[in-house]
């Protein structure tokens, strides 16, 4: 499913911005002046792929290292 358009309004008096489209913008006072943008996602978050470049691993090719476990006392 794709992802929403994140939408900003900026006051092109002041150039403040805001999540929400308002009548009168607080940074300037002027009426009727904030516009919609879309903004673009982060870099981080346009990419494909949580690797950090490295090929996958046969899972069977993956070692388990023995950790000591800590007694919750739950159970």
């Amino acid at each position: 499913m794709a992802k929403k358009k994140k939408t900003m309004y900026v006051c092109q008096n002041c150039g403040y911005d805001n999540t929400r489209w308002m009548g009168k913008c607080p940074g300037c006072g002027a009426w009727n002046t904030m516009v919609e943008e879309v903004v673009a996602p982060p870099a981080e978050e346009r990419r494909g792929t949580a690797s950090a470049g490295e090929p996958p691993q046969p899972i069977a090719e993956i070692r388990a290292e023995d950790l000591p476990r800590f007694s919750t006392g739950s159970g």
